[in-house]
């Protein structure tokens, strides 16, 4: 062994050892870092408009899971005694389910990434069912994130919930929520109420869930339209909206965790983007929909996709879907194989409003995934913990427990006990498209000649659902210098 080699060795066992005392290196490429903020274009936004916001970030390397969108939410007075005494944020996924759509688009014109509807309701999905209670509790909280134990309490408020649907002769399941977060203002209180949001950009949009730095060549220039959600869509409102009643939100800006890079980096960067070009890569949704009331019907996905992952459908109540009552947000519960009989009005009731899934299976070409329907509710729940990577995460325990899959009766509605009370149910219906659960990228693809056809049979057909159809496939923008290629 030469003296290099022993020098080397040496080296190597103080390491390990902890004992090498040498200042590290410094690595860092960034000659600058800053926080830089970007309004949108209007200053007020009612509930259901369009925000539109340019990035002027120029040569600067953006972190996007460091950047993160702000804004105020403004709850004037409605002319009540007590104003908004009964109003309640969606549970289990707050504020980051105000943005219903996106549209993500580069300077050069190119459209980077959409999503056609219910962007909030797929965030409330990730946020069960890919990360665990600490993180939701924890991290949520810069989003008013509702953790699970405050929306599974009864309070005077939610028995008038009930009380108002069921006096109108709505048919949705009532689910208990909580009251606390969005706090009325008396009649001798401010006559407004001001909250404000945070919410990460990688919350926003997947597009900018990476923990590579977005170049300046995506960044500069790029241009988001968020579409929020109606005030009758994300809040329930006990009574209704009054004419006066107009929620705004106003002063929103995007702000930027961004880089200034050496020059000899900035260099090599645009000669690699100049010849061959950057590749940006992320998972993005396609998003689709259809209203049923049959007990067993079949939906196909038309997009052609190269690398579909997996494929998502939650199932929901059509009436409390639009109905500015109940949360719109929640999925209709799978309890009825779980209750207990207390009387024939109330098991009618609980089977009226099952949500629960006799048969789920999606036919890919010849193929059909999983070889049987699934049937039951543990097979739906192992398939949801698979799909998203549940069983294989060391790190945390994901995914919802299973009340909060089924949805778990509560109790009844004080003035009618054959109402069953609900607390908030996260069910959904998953099945993993990918030929590997270990490797990346190997979903399968979607195509006119190998068409994806999901087939479902429902145990109950008195309530009209929706059913929301969430396929996560692999994108990737082929940036130049002033240029962009998209490929899905």
């Amino acid at each position: 062994m030469d003296e290099n080699d022993m020098k080397a060795e040496l080296s190597s066992i103080l390491e390990v050892n902890a004992l090498d005392y040498r200042l590290p290196p410094s690595l860092s490429v960034a000659t600058a870092r800053q926080m830089k903020s970007y309004r949108a274009a209007n200053i007020r936004y009612q509930f259901g408009e369009q925000i539109n916001i340019t990035l002027s970030s120029g040569a600067a390397y953006i972190d996007p899971k460091n950047s993160y969108i702000s804004f105020d939410c403004v709850i004037p007075a409605d002319g009540t005694a007590i104003p908004y005494a009964n109003l309640n944020l969606p549970t289990h996924g707050g504020w980051t389910q105000l943005i219903q759509k996106y549209t993500i688009m580069h300077s050069s014109g190119v459209e980077l990434d959409r999503m056609a509807d219910c962007a909030g309701e797929y965030q409330q999905i990730k946020h069960f069912y890919e990360h665990d209670a600490r993180w939701r509790k924890v991290v949520g909280a810069s989003w008013y994130q509702e953790d699970e134990g405050k929306n599974l309490h009864l309070d005077t408020d939610n028995v008038l919930i009930g009380s108002t649907a069921l006096s109108t002769g709505a048919h949705y399941p009532f689910q208990a929520t909580d009251t606390e977060l969005l706090k009325a203002a008396s009649s001798t209180g401010p006559s407004r109420d001001t909250y404000r949001i945070t919410i990460p950009l990688c919350e926003v949009a997947p597009i900018f869930n990476s923990n590579l730095l977005l170049p300046s060549f995506i960044a500069a220039g790029m241009r988001l339209e968020l579409t929020t959600a109606t005030k009758e869509r994300f809040f329930s409102k006990i009574g209704g909206w009054g004419a006066s009643a107009v929620p705004f939100i106003q002063n929103v800006f995007i702000n930027l965790e961004s880089f200034q890079l050496t020059d000899s980096i900035t260099r090599k960067l645009s000669q690699i983007s100049a010849s061959s070009g950057l590749e940006w890569t992320w998972t993005a949704v396609h998003q689709s929909a259809t209203t049923q009331k049959n007990a067993e019907f079949s939906f196909q996905v038309s997009r052609a996709l190269s690398r579909a992952n997996n494929i998502v459908c939650k199932m929901r109540s059509k009436t409390a879907y639009e109905s500015s009552l109940a949360d719109s947000y929640t999925s209709l519960p799978w309890v009825s194989e779980n209750i207990a009989n207390d009387g024939t009005a109330y098991i009618e009731e609980v089977k009226a409003n099952d949500g629960g899934i006799e048969g789920f299976q999606v036919q890919l070409g010849a193929q059909f995934i999983p070889a049987a329907p699934l049937d039951n509710l543990q097979d739906f729940y192992a398939s949801a913990l698979k799909t998203f990577g549940g069983y294989r995460r060391t790190d945390a325990s994901v995914g919802a427990d299973l009340d909060q899959f089924a949805g778990k009766v509560l109790g009844t509605v004080t003035t009618n006990a054959a109402k069953p009370v609900y607390g908030t149910c996260v069910a959904i219906a998953a099945v993993p498209l990918e030929s590997s659960s270990t490797l990346n990228e190997s979903g399968a693809a979607i195509s006119a000649q190998r068409t994806a056809v999901v087939n479902i049979k429902v145990k109950d057909t008195a309530v009209e659902r929706r059913y929301d159809f969430f396929v996560e496939y692999s994108k990737l923008a082929t940036v130049f210098l002033d240029s962009v290629v998209v490929r899905s």
